[in-house]
């Protein structure tokens, strides 16, 4: 558990600790260097201590719990190009684990799953055995500092040219000079858009290494707290809010590995396109993770309710790169899957018909649209599930006869804003998916603070009264004298007259109330 803390791993890779404990694989105790071997450093030193070969004769050991952890510990050793280089040289390694797929014990099937994806991984040559393209190198220079927004804009005018490759057949004959200059043009625009591709891909596995390495494995570490004090979240919340994100890592760290050698030491027959053919079923695996979100939003905004727990957090989000919140991290993934399809119909675009790689590129684009597709369903909803939690945090004095959140999986805000009573004065409407919320909008004392940051909301929240929509008898007005741009909620203890500023904002309010209303037997609300 010690090796969860990235202070206390480093401790442990100081010392001769990983050489002992792949001796201790004779003793039958892979699930030790499980944890350790998330860190690329020790996948490295397990290899050079001879574990591999240890770590598969336990794949036939009689006690399941040996073989489980042995699996696990294969998984993230293949994660690896030169462990995976050496395990695909390995002859048994594929039959035992082919075997244990048929295995009367569904954890051991599924992890088997895991381990013979991980191991069918191709692995690329590595760059000291190939020719490095040194023009490519200069270009993948500048593109990462555009990334890293350190670039000046000249130099990030220079890259992503954004024309069609030229025709193939020219309108006129060309003096030699003439092809070769339009020959130079083509390949250096292949280049800035497979530069963009690798220097992209960089970017987020960094996202993704600092989601784990810095939150998700020092929660863990504090859920599996041994000092006895009561941790702060248990591993199952740990695992809702991550899901299968340690996963995704893993698969888009061997992608990277590919992608370095190849883009690395480009030259103009290179492709890449049958690298993320290989991808896309292991994107597969993205859908899990959408539908997993809105439990992660959920369960994070439960526990930032513990005023602990903020400030744990905190602490995380200081050591994380750039000083990111934990919300930013959670939903990379599913921004990163749309950029996918865009970025390899562009480099398509680019590449001649005739080129090796243009069919490739287009199956891939194909395959990956197909999750993108079903990721940009689930997006809108995502954001508005977000917002939920949002307005969660900004609404004060629930009494205590009401939830003390209006966070709930599948809720999500239609429509808000300020409206007036008829009564006198004004009341701020969220109207959700199941319920309309009334509230007092009152300045937020945090944002008049000195140093406030910027993102700080201007706004808090005063409780009113929350009805479901299905106990509501709501009533259009006409638009009388008395009545104008009016409507009410009606139930049997209470009535709300409620009025627009103007027809256009009523009719807009009607509208979207009736179609939620008329929507109420399709909606599910988990409690």
């Amino acid at each position: 558990n010690l090796a969860l803390n990235p202070q206390c791993l480093m401790m442990i890779l100081d010392t001769n600790t990983v050489e002992k404990l792949v001796a201790l694989l004779a003793c039958s105790v892979p699930d030790a260097l499980f944890n350790l071997s998330q860190s690329d450093m020790v996948q490295d030193q397990i290899r050079q201590a001879e574990g591999i070969p240890r770590v598969i004769m336990l794949l036939a050991h009689p006690k399941p719990p040996v073989q489980l952890h042995a699996l696990k510990l294969l998984s993230n050793l293949a994660l690896n190009g030169k462990n995976r280089a050496m395990m695909q040289r390995h002859s048994e390694v594929m039959s035992k684990l082919q075997q244990m797929h048929y295995s009367p014990i569904p954890l051991i099937k599924s992890e088997a799953e895991v381990a013979v994806k991980n191991l069918s991984f191709p692995v690329e040559q590595s760059t000291e055995h190939r020719t490095v393209n040194t023009k490519m190198q200069d270009l993948l220079a500048k593109r990462t500092a555009v990334e890293e927004g350190e670039a000046s804009a000249s130099a990030s005018s220079s890259i992503g040219v954004s024309e069609d490759i030229d025709a193939i057949t020219p309108e006129k004959e060309l003096t030699e000079e003439e092809f070769k200059a339009k020959e130079e043009k083509y390949h250096q625009k292949r280049m800035n858009t497979s530069a963009e591709i690798l220097v992209t891909e960089r970017s987020y596995v960094t996202g993704l290494d600092t989601m784990v390495q810095k939150y998700m494995l020092p929660m863990m570490a504090e859920a599996n707290n041994p000092t006895g004090k009561k941790p702060l979240l248990t591993p199952e919340q740990v695992r809702n809010i991550f899901s299968i994100a340690e996963t995704i890592h893993g698969y888009h760290k061997m992608l990277l590995d590919g992608l370095e050698a190849r883009i690395g030491s480009y030259d103009e027959n290179m492709t890449i396109g049958d690298y993320f053919l290989t991808m896309s079923d292991f994107m597969r695996t993205y859908t899990q993770y959408v539908n997993n979100y809105n439990i992660a939003v959920e369960v994070l905004d439960q526990l930032e309710k513990n005023p602990e727990f903020v400030t744990f957090l905190r602490e995380l989000t200081v050591n994380g790169i750039k000083g990111q919140k934990l919300h930013n991290y959670l939903i990379m993934p599913i921004q990163r899957i749309p950029r996918y399809v865009l970025l390899l119909t562009d480099y398509q675009r680019r590449t001649r018909q005739d080129h090796p790689d243009y069919k490739l590129l287009g199956e891939a684009a194909e395959k990956i649209n197909t999750i993108a597709n079903y990721v940009d369903e689930r997006k809108d909803l995502f954001e508005k599930a977000r917002h939920v939690v949002e307005v969660d945090h900004l609404i004060r004095n629930i009494p205590g006869r009401f939830e003390k959140t209006v966070v709930a999986p599948g809720r999500i805000i239609l429509k808000e804003g300020t409206l007036e009573m008829t009564s006198g004065g004004s009341v701020y409407l969220f109207l959700f998916n199941d319920c309309v919320l009334l509230t007092k909008e009152q300045p937020n004392p945090d944002a008049e603070v000195p140093n406030a940051p910027a993102d700080t909301p201007p706004s808090i929240f005063s409780f009113i009264n929350r009805f479901p929509l299905k106990a509501i008898n709501f009533i259009n007005h006409p638009d009388a004298m008395q009545t104008r741009f009016m409507f009410e909620f009606r139930t049997l203890e209470y009535s709300f007259q409620l009025m627009a500023s103007n027809a256009s904002e009523k009719n807009d309010w009607v509208k979207i109330i009736n179609e939620a209303i008329k929507n109420l037997p399709n909606v599910r609300i988990e409690k």
